[in-house]
This record gives C-alpha cells, sequence and structure tokens, in this order.
C-alpha cells in the first residue's frame, strides 16, 4: 500500500514536470513576435522573429512602431495583432492568407495602419470578425490592392474612429455570417471609396454597411459600391452618405437604404454626377430630421418608398416599371420619369487630365498659336507685295 502511494506520488510529479517542459512551450509557441532583429522589416526573414516566421498555427504580432513589409506571395498567419503605431504593408506582388482564425483576423491597435498593393485574404473565418480597428486606425487599399473577406459570422470590418480608404479592391462575402459587412460604429469614423467595394450576402445577414453616429462614407466620383443580398443594404444613424460615384444595391431584404432614427439627422446626397440604382427594396427615410438630396438619377423598380423627413429631387428618378413613389410629397425642382436617362449626365465621367496630358495640351496650343501667326505673317507679307507691284 505504502509502495502504491508512492508510486502513485511519482506519477503525479512526473506528469506535472512533463506538462510544464512540453505543454507550456507549446502554447506559448502560438504566437511570435516581430523584433525587427533581421534586416528590420522583412515578413519572411526568420531572424526578424522571435518564435519563427508566421504559419497558418501561428499568431503574429506587430509591436509599437514597428513596420513590417510583406513583398512576396504565400505568407500566411493565423491571425495578426498590429500594436499602437504598428504598420503593415503588403507591397505589390506580395499576398498574405489568414485561415481558421482567431477572432478577429487582424486586429489593428490604436494609430496602426494596414496598407495594402498586393493582395489580402481573409478566408475561413466563420464565428469571427475578419478586421477590428481601434480608435485612429487606418486602412490604406491602394490601387491594384485586393482585399477580400469570406465567410464572416460577425462583421467584415468593425471600426471605431477609424478610417478606410480604398483605391484598390474590397471584396466582403458572407453567404452564412448574421452580422454587418462593414460597421462604423463610432463619432469620426470614416470610409472614402475611390475604387470598387463588394459586399454580398443572404437573408440572414444584417446590413451590408452600418453608419451609426457622427460617421461619413463619401462614394467619390468614379467609384463604384455594389450591395447584392442582406437585409438592408446601407442603414445610417445621424450618419452622412455622399455619393458622386455609382452605387447598386440588389435583393435585399428590407430597405435598400434606410436613415432610421426619430430624431437623428442623417443625410444622403446624391450628387450631379452620382447614379443610385436600386432593385428591388425601397428607399425609406423614417426620422423627421432624415435628409435625402438628389441632384443626380436614382433608378428604383420598387414602390412603397418611406419619407418621413425631407427628400429633395433636384435630379432624375427613373423608374422602369412606373412604380416610384414615396409617401410624402417630393420636394425639389427635378423630376420623376420612366423614360431614358438624360444624356447629360454622361458628360461627368470624362475623364480629367493628368498634369502631363494638361502639359501636353498647352504646348499644342503654344504651338498652333505660333502657327497662326507665321499664317497671318506671310499673309501680311504677300498682301505687301501685291501691293506694291499694283503702283
Amino acid at each position: 500500500m505504502y509502495n502504491e502511494s508512492i508510486i502513485s506520488t511519482s506519477f503525479v510529479k512526473y506528469l506535472a514536470i512533463f506538462t510544464s517542459l512540453f505543454l507550456a512551450p507549446n502554447l506559448s509557441a502560438q504566437t511570435t513576435n516581430f523584433t525587427g532583429n533581421g534586416d528590420g522589416s522583412s515578413w519572411n526573414q526568420v531572424s526578424n522573429w522571435d518564435n519563427g516566421i508566421p504559419t497558418t498555427d501561428l499568431r503574429a504580432k506587430i509591436r509599437s512602431g514597428q513596420v513590417v513589409e510583406i513583398s512576396s506571395a504565400g505568407q500566411v498567419a493565423r491571425r495578426i495583432e498590429i500594436e499602437d503605431n504598428g504598420t503593415l504593408s503588403v507591397m505589390a506582388g506580395g499576398m498574405l492568407t489568414i485561415t481558421n482564425s482567431d477572432d478577429p483576423a487582424i486586429e489593428i491597435m490604436v494609430s496602426g495602419v494596414l496598407n495594402n498593393s498586393g493582395i489580402i485574404l481573409i478566408d475561413s473565418t466563420s464565428s469571427n470578425q475578419g478586421i477590428r480597428m481601434r480608435d485612429s486606425a487606418v486602412i490604406n487599399n491602394y490601387a491594384g490592392g485586393q482585399l477580400t473577406i469570406n465567410d464572416t459570422e460577425q462583421e467584415g470590418i468593425k471600426t471605431d474612429e477609424s478610417f478606410i480608404i480604398n483605391y484598390g479592391t474590397i471584396t466582403i462575402n458572407r453567404p452564412n455570417g448574421d452580422q454587418e459587412g462593414i460597421l462604423l460604429d463610432d463619432d469620426g469614423a470614416t470610409l472614402d471609396n475611390y475604387g470598387l467595394l463588394v459586399i454580398t450576402g443572404d437573408d440572414d445577414t444584417n446590413e451590408a454597411i452600418e453608419m451609426d453616429g457622427d460617421t461619413e462614407f463619401t462614394n467619390h466620383g468614379g467609384a463604384t459600391l455594389t450591395i447584392s443580398g442582406s437585409t438592408k443594404g446601407i442603414e445610417m444613424d445621424e450618419a452622412i452618405l455622399d455619393n458622386s460615384g455609382v452605387i447598386n444595391i440588389s435583393n435585399t431584404i428590407d430597405e435598400a437604404i434606410a436613415l432610421e432614427g426619430e430624431d437623428n439627422e442623417g443625410t444622403l446626397t446624391n450628387q450631379f454626377c452620382g447614379i443610385i440604382n436600386v432593385s428591388g427594396a425601397i428607399i425609406s427615410l423614417s426620422g423627421d430630421d432624415n435628409v435625402l438630396i438628389n441632384l443626380g438619377i436614382i433608378t428604383s423598380d420598387t414602390g412603397g418608398n418611406q419619407n418621413d423627413g425631407t427628400f429633395t429631387n433636384d435630379g432624375v428618378i427613373h423608374a422602369p416599371d412606373g412604380v416610384f413613389d414615396v409617401d410624402e410629397i417630393l420636394d425639389g425642382t427635378g423630376t420623376v420619369i420612366d423614360g431614358p436617362i438624360p444624356a447629360v449626365q454622361s458628360l461627368c465621367f470624362v475623364a480629367i487630365p493628368t498634369l502631363s496630358q494638361w502639359s501636353l495640351i498647352i504646348l499644342g496650343l503654344l504651338i498652333l498659336s505660333i502657327a497662326l501667326i507665321n499664317i497671318k505673317n506671310e499673309e501680311r507679307v504677300r498682301n505687301v507685295k501685291v501691293h506694291n507691284r499694283q503702283r
């Protein structure tokens, strides 16, 4: 009996030692911290990490003030945390894939920056957020950059007082999610789209874009936002949306665009060059202080649009099926038509010359002016010769 007790006690001790020696290091191995002890910036240089280059089973942490660059394809991680004032840049030709992620796949802390000129793919992150942005965090998706977020049950991108600037392509696919594609969730958060923004969902997904508080979304000239699926397209609560580009919203269950709240001062302005195409859902202003100003073109194939606020139409509302209506009378001097859209709007999309093109134009005008002067001088000389002969 005594020997059995000793054996049992010894077994427990050895088991504890085994666990402390082997299991604890394995737990700590789940995270690797960027140290910069190699060349100071390269993601795929092992000496820049304290626990090896990130893998699909290894979280990556970029510490405050560090600048990390991904310049080659095939780079992966389980999860990435960019600490305060840290920066991760995916360069042109670089590719980062995050799969089987913890929650969220990428977390950008206060004043952290994510730059993308290559490809970022966040995939198979069921029940988790794609990207979580804390105060003053920034996403710069540059021209040529592709940021794709697939299959998140929670938000594709959730911001606090943060900033998203897109010149490339951002795609958020939510076939099984029940939260927002993009949630601008705090005063001062902004979304500036100069490129292509695509958000898809199904009948069970929440708003493609939800804007709460004093937040702003600007869809600039030449930019396109395409929303397909979800319960609502864009929901605004004391928010501002300014559109000079193209917004396409289809297959939403409830409102395509909803300015919510009884006393909220939400404002949507569709500028002269702006086009909003709505199919299969209504536009709703459900609060007295909500404002929609149309200076461009709105197309809609759905009746029953709600206006409890101020809906001013100084542009064109095109109802192909002749069914566009609102609960209250439209203000403004614009028209509601069911015929072709006026061609004048196409003038908005004439490309603005670049600086080098302006230089060539100016040079061409100077050459033309000199040529005209020479022609006039030659004509004057001929006239003088003719006059002298006649004398």
